[in-house]
């Protein structure tokens, strides 16, 4: 069985120092990856340290919006050549260059250096200063390439049953569910007599999941 290890890089940032800011974030990957991770997964916006501005000061937004890079930049650039020579996916965040408003974005980077996936904050808070950023509209997946394998992510179209079976003495399984969720959407198969006997009639073998 594939193993695949994601480390979580708690760290403090230097603020809108984004020279310190990725040489740490640079120091941790390689930390991350000497402890076997597959993947290194940034704080938000990390390149400036989820840092924002003062409402109240005239010029504390534009240079604030001056702060964001774009995917072809010596920032991502940086960290893709990293992910190529750790052998090790990184998952980088940073405030995204985009027309109008930046965007809070990460970027899925494999282990060849390639972005798989770019994905940009949707449900930013619009009572606070986050109602700055341009929102992202979409809810990407991709087949990452990573040194521990393929990580197992399924698309589970709405309406779908779904369930998961550990292949070892434990297990964890995840859910993202977009583009939102509500309780009263929520069901379960015990709770549902004809689903229940479709499920004994045509794949009995099944029955042991609910």
């Amino acid at each position: 069985m594939n193993h695949f290890s994601i480390g979580l890089l708690q760290m403090a940032s230097h603020g809108r120092d984004q020279q310190a800011n990725l040489a740490k974030g640079d120091a941790f990957c390689r930390r991350a990856r000497a402890m076997g991770a597959d993947l290194a997964l940034f704080p938000e916006m990390w390149n400036i340290g989820y840092t924002f501005f003062k409402p109240d000061e005239p010029d504390s937004r534009a240079a604030w919006a001056a702060q964001a890079v774009g995917p072809e930049g010596a920032y991502v650039s940086h960290f893709q050549a990293l992910a190529r020579e750790l052998d090790m996916a990184i998952a980088l965040t940073y405030l995204e260059r985009w027309p109008g408003a930046p965007r809070n974005t990460v970027s899925v980077i494999d282990r060849l250096g390639n972005i798989a996936l770019t994905y940009a904050k949707v449900h930013t808070c619009e009572w606070d200063v986050e109602s700055a950023l341009t929102p992202g509209d979409d809810f990407g997946v991709c087949d990452l390439d990573a040194a521990g394998g393929g990580v197992p992510l399924q698309v589970i179209p709405a309406g779908t049953w779904q369930t998961a079976e550990p292949r070892g003495p434990f297990g964890l399984a995840a859910c993202l569910v977009a583009p939102g969720f509500e309780f009263a959407d929520e069901s379960y198969m015990e709770s549902d007599p004809a689903a229940l006997r479709v499920l004994h009639e045509r794949w009995p073998e099944l029955a042991g999941f609910v």
